[in-house]
């Protein structure tokens, strides 16, 4: 029995090279991820007990003589709405939101959910 060695080589070659095509088109996955991951900004928020108590321009304000107010000590907080403005005169909603939390009107009138509030302790 006489073995033809060039027909024995192109089987193997026809073969492996069969078996490669076929590994590529098994491993590969038709569905692509294309999606590139969008950057999250970090709100970072720090309470300082000696801040000076400001009004709701920015600017440092004083408890009118005759009237009461709070300096209450923190244990957990959440934020409803944060936004960027481009200027201190800036309309709201005029600027860049951030976060807003999800809000109910089961009330009739729109609240804050409070039961899908983020709380940070």
């Amino acid at each position: 029995m006489s073995i033809s060695y060039s027909n024995y080589y192109e089987k193997v070659y026809f073969t492996a090279l069969f078996l490669a095509i076929t590994l590529q088109f098994i491993a590969c996955s038709s569905e692509r991820d294309d999606t590139v991951p969008v950057a999250e900004p970090m709100l970072i928020i720090k309470f300082d007990p000696n801040q000076a108590r400001i009004n709701n321009l920015g600017e440092p304000s004083m408890v009118a003589v005759g009237n009461g107010a709070q300096s209450p000590i923190f244990n957990t907080i959440s934020s409803h709405y944060v936004e960027i403005s481009q200027s201190a005169t800036t309309a709201l909603d005029a600027g860049t939101i951030l976060y807003h939390a999800p809000e109910t009107t089961i009330g009739d009138t729109k609240a804050i959910d409070f039961k899908q509030s983020k709380i940070v302790t």
